[in-house]
């Protein structure tokens, strides 16, 4: 299946080659990560926006796919608590891999 998002085609990611696609979340404003987000499409073409992560507690071994279709204004990563990458929070014009290892969130890759 094949999505339009912010202008562009989107396959969902398929993992494994078992036939498990990620679900997409679209997002445009301010949100915060839920148990099910698996990849989220970020377009801050309408204005700044944060992206608020689970508590690490609860998110062990959890890895959120980042996709920034549009960079226009700022996007922020802020984990409810503890650190992203050692700080607080961070900003983002970039893609990223983020995974949480039960303490902090880390980005894994970014493009």
């Amino acid at each position: 299946m094949v999505q339009r998002i912010g202008g562009q085609l989107a396959a969902p990611i398929a993992l494994g080659g078992h036939g498990h696609q990620l679900a997409i979340e679209q997002i445009t404003i301010s949100y915060t990560v839920d148990e099910d987000d698996q990849q989220l499409w970020v377009d801050s073409s309408l204005g700044a926006l944060t992206i608020t992560l689970q508590d690490p507690a609860d998110a062990e071994n959890k890895v959120l796919f980042l996709v920034v279709v549009d960079a226009l204004n700022t996007i922020t990563l802020d984990p409810a608590v503890g650190n992203i990458d050692g700080s607080a929070t961070i900003t983002t014009a970039v893609s990223r891999i983020i995974a949480c290892d039960g303490t902090e969130w880390r980005t894994v890759a970014s493009a």
